[in-house]
């Protein structure tokens, strides 16, 4: 997120999901902050509408990566 406008674009994403009640985007620290009813949403369902917003969930990538990072580090020869 680098701009004011970007967390106005996942804010209206993310408001859009059924049952969210508040949602919370502060683009400086790259934070967003979601409430929700477990009832009638999912954290996968909101994860989904701020990727359909076009922006990659920053822990996703870093778990991808350190997946990754082990992989190699641990792989075994032979």
């Amino acid at each position: 997120m680098d701009c004011y406008e970007c967390s106005k674009a996942i804010k209206k994403m993310v408001k859009k999901v059924d049952g969210v009640y508040n949602v919370e985007v502060n683009y400086m620290l790259g934070t967003v902050e979601v409430s929700f009813d477990p009832l009638k949403t999912s954290k996968k369902e909101i994860e989904e509408a701020i990727e359909k917003a076009g922006y990659r969930l920053a822990y996703k990538t870093y778990e991808t990566m350190t997946d990754k990072f082990k992989k190699f580090i641990y792989k075994k020869d032979g």
